[in-house]
C-alpha cells in the first residue's frame, strides 16, 4: 500500500511550467484587490492547459486525498475548457 510520493522528471516539468507560467503573467499575488479579466483567466488556463496531465498523476500520488484533489481539478478542468474553448 505504500506508494513513493516522489515526481518524475515529467511530473517536475509540469510543476516548474505552470510555476512559470503563473509567475510570468503575475496572476498568483497576495493582496489582490481586483479579479482577472475572464480573457486573460482563459489565456492563462490554454497555456498551462498541457502541463495538467503530468501534474494529476502526480496529485494521484498524495496518500489519502490525492485521488479526491485530482477528481477536482479535472472537473475545474472540464468546467474550465466549456467557458475558454480553445
Amino acid at each position: 500500500m505504500s506508494q513513493e510520493f516522489k515526481a518524475t522528471a515529467e511530473e517536475a516539468n509540469a510543476i516548474d511550467g505552470i510555476a512559470a507560467v503563473l509567475s510570468e503573467r503575475d496572476t498568483v499575488r497576495l493582496g489582490v484587490t481586483e479579479a482577472p479579466e475572464a480573457t486573460d483567466l482563459c489565456q492563462t488556463y490554454q497555456t498551462i492547459k498541457g502541463f495538467l496531465p503530468p501534474l494529476l498523476k502526480f496529485i494521484r500520488k498524495i496518500p489519502i486525498f490525492g485521488e479526491k484533489i485530482a477528481t477536482a481539478i479535472e472537473f475545474l478542468m472540464k468546467l474550465a475548457d466549456t467557458v475558454c474553448p480553445a
